[in-house]
């Protein structure tokens, strides 16, 4: 194998070098610190097929920000209701190529609009996600106007839209910030997406049936300058969601990993 890769090195030949057993023990990392979560990865993160296929083997879904993602995800062994469909912007013909091999998160009013459009066009009825622009930031900020997601005040919108159209509503899904470092605001922002969580099935008169809290898990590339996350610090909140979610909403819980399986691996 050594003589290979000088061999590639001395024709310059361009090559990818992955190590699998980092991939392995980051997902089990994450698995520590999120035993009660399933986990998704960013395919944004690193697309490349042989990384995609040995996550997917370990038992990881997808967050699709594409429709070539989407395909690539079920090309490499996930399961259609393991990945989850977040663009921003979806087209008519995202939508329909990713329509049987994704769980779709509609991103506006407009999104669900179309959706309802292609469900009457189909004959269909369609579950879908909403991704949403909360009330909240990071670190007990308050949130902003933002080109993602449908506002927590639109919800009234979003509930009399649902009245017309073949859709409903299963899940949401939130993200704020990649590569934090610091626990309690990660952990604060994940605490104020389960507290979401609860008004949007109230508001919008629905079963959930998952939440998507995110990624945010950052990676401490240069640890002289950095600290790296005190993720047993970080599972005192999602063990405490978790905790709640068994006696209440009992919902699919759900973390994106982003870049943490894959950063140090290449």
């Amino acid at each position: 194998m050594n003589d290979h890769i000088l061999t590639l090195a001395r024709d310059n030949a361009p090559c990818y070098l992955y190590e699998y057993d980092v991939l392995r023990q980051q997902t089990e990392t994450l698995r520590r610190t999120f035993p009660q979560y399933d986990l998704l990865y960013s395919i944004k993160a690193n697309p490349f097929p042989p990384v995609v296929r040995a996550l997917a083997a370990l038992g990881i879904g997808a967050d699709a920000a594409s429709a070539r993602e989407v395909l690539l995800s079920r090309e490499c062994g996930m399961a259609a209701g393991d990945i989850f469909f977040s663009a921003a912007g979806k087209t008519e013909q995202a939508l329909e190529t990713a329509w049987n091999d994704s769980e779709i998160i509609a991103d506006s009013l407009g999104e669900v609009a179309r959706i309802g459009a292609l469900c009457q066009r189909k004959g269909q009825r369609r579950a879908i996600g909403v991704r949403m622009n909360p009330g909240f930031g990071m670190g007990g900020r308050t949130g902003g106007p933002s080109k993602f997601g449908i506002n927590e005040e639109d919800l009234p919108r979003l509930k009399a839209l649902l009245d017309t159209v073949p859709v409903t509503v299963e899940g949401i899904h939130v993200h704020l910030k990649s590569q934090n470092l610091d626990a309690d605001v990660l952990g604060g922002c994940y605490r104020d997406s389960w507290a979401l969580a609860k008004r949007v099935q109230q508001a919008l008169d629905c079963d959930l049936r998952y939440v998507n809290f995110g990624s945010g898990v950052g990676v401490a590339y240069d640890e002289h300058y950095e600290h790296p996350m005190d993720l047993e610090r970080l599972r005192a909140y999602t063990d405490a969601i978790a905790a709640e979610n068994a006696v209440t909403l009992k919902v699919r819980l759900m973390i994106e990993t982003g870049r943490f399986p894959t950063a140090k691996a290449g």
